[in-house]
This record gives structure tokens, C-alpha cells and sequence, in this order.
């Protein structure tokens, strides 16, 4: 048993982040356009004026003559606002009205909305730029002293005393295969870890402030010669630098606990960090005219986990992963002088029509697995590839000579259910991939009659070389940090306005909403899929109350009446309601890089920074509200 890389929804890559920055653009427009619109009646209502004479935080009160180009800026952000949102307004009406979706009317209203969100967003932010641009690290980092020494001192930390246990005893009651330790101890460990350092972290930054309260210590601090926003940050950045030292020390006792404990057949096979290389996956079915169509999915066997789409043994049916992009230092012709050959790993599901013991059909099935460059292989020369084949069988490098002159190999197999094989073919197929025209292909067909083959995307990978296990370990521990920062930010902004249970409860809220079922499920409730059968069986809430009072099925239709018509457009804005609760809790999938870990999978560097650049998106309107919510406290004169 070699490693499984079952990745149902891709993690985000760098070539995503021109998608990610539109979506967080948005996103970030509306709430802070909300805030600003929350903050305007708040101000009212308690007789602090307007935030255009005085700032959102009131920051712009009383200024200098030399500071009035602060308050100056401010105008011009809203002013921005107001007529980005005219002109959206406008070009809308006019694009409904010439009737054409594609008019350039839409095209202007979007980019106003733009120009709109990113005006918002500065005008929000503005009294925090110009409050950060004036704090001084000196006092920020003696804040951040404070708050580690504190929670040393509360022995806050002992509860990280459960992990000693696992690491002393923890073998004697974990009991499994010698195949399987690799993975079974590194997906405890990490779980174990990131509950520990997101509860710990959680509760020690919701509690911070309150105490300060609480024992009145934060009037000593805020009469001194510090601004609150240096307060805040010193508060976040002490326990981050607290956790971040305790996740390393704890991280490097678990790699050499981990280490220690597994057998040396888990250490070949999954205590690895291959460097792997997806492919596309599309299946093609030979029609009546003897030609090869695509097709983006396979047959349906009727199973619930939809990863995986089959092809028919003993059918003219095929899956094909086309690598159109390699790594360049494949086609190195020293690697290729030290690597005579390449390494494909795969596992495929078995889905069994007959039972044919005889053949072995309740143990597997018999597929031919093909490695094609489209640039040099042609279906017609396979005859004539077979006939030198077979003269050429006895010499040692035959199969490297016809590689490299048809840019064909393929290697019959015999495979059982869910497990990983590995393959390897000879590099020189890929020699003259670099000259244009041609990509790789591997092709696979299954040649038991009877019996249906299934196969995903990242069922079959090339491993084109292996990383450093310890760095990848570190790689896995950042998901972890980065759910520790997560919550830490959450608590300190909480805490501000909010008690210390109430914050907890509320962070705490919102991790639980970023869990990858739940987040999976608020994205079946969107407005688009809300109705959609195949997506949400049963309706929006409404439609499931009245089906449930009404005693009918999921699948059952509704009657033709006006008043179903209401209820489904009520629960269209439940859509809406979903689809923006879902847009402010955050994707805790992004950050768990468990299965790359305990499976023996490279972390690749570009996802792991786009993972942290989302992190930083999704934190900045919360350290906004944060400063706001702690600048509108009244702690002391």
C-alpha cells in the first residue's frame, strides 16, 4: 500500500489570485459600506455627529491647520462612494433597458461598483492607516512582553501536558498495521495539536482584555503615553509570538516521536514528500465511425461518492490524464542521464458487475496502462512498433530505443480495489516534448470483461522527485499557525466591545462555521442552488417546513399556486442570507494540509502562500472593527 491523494475540492494556487482578489474586493466593499452606513446612525443617535466632520472613530475632530488634508482625504473617499454608486445605479438601468446582457452599460456598472468597493474600503480604513502610520514598535512590542509574560506566569500552557502523554504512551494504544503508522500518527498528532492550539490560543486572547478590565490594569496602560491601536496589536502580536514558538517546539517533539515510531515499510511508503505532477482527467469512448470522443465524465454506476466516473471493461472506453505543463528540470539532460526512468502512482476503484473467481474478478482486474507523447505516437504505427519490439526485445535498452522513436510504452496490470501501484516508464518519452506540438498522455483501459473501473482526478500522479520530509512537516504546521493566528485576531477584536465568554462563544461560532461540512453546506443553500434538486433535495427552509407538514417527499412536486411561488422567493433571499454568512466565516479547509503530510505528499509552495494571502484578506476587516470597537469603549478619562 503506497499513498492516497483523494483531494475532492482543490486547495487555492497562486493562479487564482487575480478570482480571489475580485471576490474579496467585493465582499470587503459591502461590509465596509455597511459599517460605514452603521457607523453614520450610531454616531447620531449617541450625539457624536457625523463621521464626515469627525471620522468614523472620531479620530478627525480637532485638527491642526497642517492636519487638514486628513479630513480632506476622507471627503474624497466618500465622495467616491457616492458617485461610484450613482453611476452603477445608472448604467444598470440603462443595460436593462437595451436589453442585452452582454451590453457595455453592464461593463460600466461593474467597474463602478469596483471603483465604489474600493473607495469604501479606504474610507473605512482611513483613521487606522493614519493611527498606524504614527504607532511606534517600541511600545507595541513592550505591550506584546507583557501579554507573554502574563500568560507564562497563569501557567496557561500546562494543557499542552496531554500531547506529552501521547508522545510517552500513546503507542501503547494506538494498535495498527506496520503499513498504515505513518499516517495514523501524523493525522493524530495533527488534530490533536491544532484542537489544542486553537483552544488555548481562543481562550487566551477572549479573555485578555476583559481581564484588564476587570482587575482595571487597562486604565494604567491607556493613561500612559500609547494609543489603543498599539494596545490591540501588542496584545496580538504577543500571543502570536507566544504560540508560534510553542507550535514549534511541540511540532519538532512530534516529528521525532512520529519518527521514531514507524516501522521501515511505512517509512518507504508513505513517510515520503514526493514531488507529484497532476494531470487533467477526461474519459473518451470510440464511436461508431471508429474515432475517439472526449467526454468530461465516465459512466454512471450509481454510486453516492461522485469523485470518482467508470469506464466499462471490455469496452472500446478509456481514461486519459493529458499532463499538458512538466516540471523543466525533467527535460535536464543530466537528470535525465541520472533518471533513466519515471515513476506514475495510481489507485483506481473496482466496481464489480460479476464474480469470476477463476479470473480473479473478486480480486482485482486486468487494465493496460499507456504513456503517450501525442508529438511522436500515432495509432496507425502500432504494428510496426510491435514488429521491433519483438526484434528488439534482447537488448537491455529496447524499451528506452522505442520510447524515444515512437513516444509510446505501456505496461499490462493486474490491480485490486483501492489500492496504489506504482509504474514506471522510460524518461525518453518525453525528450522531445520541449520542441513544441505534442503533451503527455497516460491512458487507461480496463480489459476484464464484466467489471467497471473508477477513476478521479488525482487518482493517477507522476512523481518527478522528493522533497525534504522535515520541511514538509514544518509546511503542514503552518495550516495549524495559521488557524492559531486565526483565532487569536478573533478573540482580540471580540474582546474589545464584548465579554470574555461572549467573544469566546463568538470565535468559536465562526471556526465552527469554516469547518469543511458545514462550509460545504452553506454553499448548497445559495441563491443559484437553493431550488436545485441534484444539489438540495427538498428546498429552501420553507419549502421543507411545508413538505414536512404536508407529509410529502423530497422528490415530490409542488402545486401550481401562487403562494408556493412566495415561498420559494422567500427562501431565494434565505439564499442570499447563506451565501453572505458563508462569505465572512473562513474556509478552515485552505488550512488543513493533514492528508499531504500523513500520505507522503510534497505541501507545494505556491498553495501554501495563497493560503496565507487569503489569511491576510480575510483578518484586515477584522483588526478594522477591532480598532473601532476599542477606540468607541469608554475605559477611562
Amino acid at each position: 500500500m503506497l499513498a492516497v491523494l483523494v483531494i475532492e475540492t482543490p486547495y487555492a494556487s497562486l493562479e487564482q489570485l487575480g478570482s480571489a482578489w475580485i471576490s474579496w474586493l467585493n465582499s470587503a466593499g459591502v461590509c465596509a459600506l455597511l459599517f460605514l452606513l452603521l457607523g453614520e446612525i450610531l454616531r447620531w443617535a449617541f450625539g457624536r455627529g457625523s463621521l464626515v466632520i469627525h471620522g468614523l472613530a472620531g479620530n478627525l475632530a480637532q485638527l491642526s491647520p497642517l492636519e487638514v488634508w486628513k479630513r480632506r482625504t476622507l471627503w474624497l473617499w466618500l465622495s467616491l462612494i457616492a458617485t461610484g454608486l450613482v453611476t452603477a445605479a445608472l448604467a444598470l438601468v440603462l443595460a436593462r433597458q437595451s436589453g442585452n446582457t452582454d451590453s457595455a452599460w453592464r461593463s460600466v456598472a461593474v467597474a463602478a461598483w469596483r471603483v465604489t468597493a474600493v473607495a469604501a474600503i479606504l474610507a473605512f480604513a482611513w483613521e487606522f492607516i493614519l493611527e498606524l502610520l504614527v504607532c511606534r514598535w517600541r511600545r507595541i512590542w513592550a505591550v506584546a512582553r507583557l501579554v507573554i509574560l502574563e500568560a507564562i506566569r497563569q501557567k496557561a500552557l500546562w494543557g499542552f501536558a496531554v500531547l506529552l502523554l501521547l508522545v510517552l504512551v500513546g503507542s501503547w494504544f494506538i494498535q495498527v498495521e506496520q503499513r498504515d503508522q505513518w499516517r495514523t500518527y501524523v493525522d493524530i498528532f495533527y488534530r490533536t495539536l491544532m484542537l489544542l492550539m486553537v483552544i488555548t490560543a481562543s481562550v487566551l486572547a477572549c479573555f485578555g482584555i476583559p481581564n484588564d478590565l476587570r482587575r482595571q490594569t487597562i486604565q494604567l496602560q491607556v493613561t500612559k503615553p500609547i494609543r489603543r491601536l498599539e494596545i490591540l496589536l501588542g496584545r496580538m502580536i504577543g500571543l502570536i509570538v507566544l504560540m508560534t514558538v510553542v507550535l514549534f517546539l511541540i511540532g519538532n517533539l512530534g516529528f521525532l516521536y512520529v519518527f521514531r515510531e514507524v516501522s521501515p515499510e511505512a517509512r518507504a511508503s508513505t513517510m515520503r514528500a514526493r514531488l507529484y505532477q497532476l494531470g487533467d482527467l477526461h474519459f473518451e469512448e470510440l464511436d461508431n465511425e471508429g474515432r475517439w470522443q472526449p467526454k468530461r465524465t465516465g459512466t454512471d454506476v450509481g454510486d453516492e461518492f461522485t469523485y470518482r466516473s467508470h469506464i466499462r471493461g471490455g469496452a472500446p472506453q478509456e481514461a486519459v490524464w493529458t499532463f499538458a505543463q512538466l516540471p523543466a528540470h525533467l527535460f535536464d539532460k543530466n537528470w535525465q542521464q541520472r533518471n533513466r526512468r519515471l515513476v506514475a502512482e495510481f489507485m483506481f476503484d473496482i466496481y464489480r458487475m460479476t464474480r469470476d473467481y477463476e479470473g480473479g474478478g473478486a480480486g482485482g482486474v486486468a487494465v493496460l496502462i499507456r504513456f503517450v507523447n501525442t508529438r511522436l505516437w500515432d495509432a496507425a504505427l502500432e504494428a510496426q512498433y510491435r514488429q521491433e519490439a519483438q526484434e528488439l526485445r534482447y537488448r537491455e535498452d529496447w524499451e528506452e530505443v522505442l520510447a524515444k522513436k515512437y513516444g509510446f510504452y505501456e505496461v499490462p496490470l493486474h490491480i485490486a480495489d483501492l489500492r496504489t501501484y506504482s509504474v514506471d516508464f522510460p524518461v525518453a518519452i518525453i525528450e522531445r516534448l520541449q520542441e513544441g506540438g505534442g503533451i503527455l498522455q497516460v491512458r487507461v483501459t480496463c480489459r476484464s470483461f464484466g467489471q467497471y473501473l473508477g477513476m478521479g482526478p488525482n487518482d493517477l500522479y507522476l512523481v518527478v522527485g522528493e522533497s525534504s520530509l522535515y520541511l514538509n512537516f514544518l509546511k503542514g504546521l503552518v495550516g495549524i499557525w495559521a488557524m492559531t493566528v486565526m483565532v487569536i485576531v478573533l478573540g482580540s477584536c471580540f474582546s474589545t466591545y464584548t465579554g470574555a465568554l461572549a467573544s469566546l462563544l463568538l470565535c468559536w461560532a465562526i471556526m465552527f462555521l469554516g469547518v469543511p461540512p458545514v462550509q460545504q453546506f452553506l454553499g448548497q443553500l445559495g441563491p443559484g442552488t437553493i431550488h436545485r434538486m441534484d444539489v438540495n433535495p427538498g428546498g429552501g427552509p420553507l419549502e421543507s417546513l411545508y413538505r414536512l407538514a404536508r407529509g410529502m417527499t423530497m422528490a415530490a412536486p409542488l402545486p401550481d399556486h401562487w403562494g408556493i411561488e412566495l415561498m420559494r422567493q422567500v427562501d431565494t433571499g434565505y439564499g442570499y442570507l447563506f451565501s453572505a454568512v458563508a462569505s465572512i466565516v473562513p474556509d478552515l479547509y485552505q488550512y488543513d494540509r493533514t492528508l499531504h503530510v500523513s500520505e507522503g505528499f510534497n505541501i507545494p509552495g505556491g498553495e501554501l502562500v495563497m493560503s496565507l494571502i487569503l489569511l491576510t484578506g480575510y483578518l484586515v476587516p477584522y483588526i478594522l472593527a477591532g480598532y473601532y470597537l476599542l477606540n468607541a469603549r469608554e475605559i477611562a478619562a
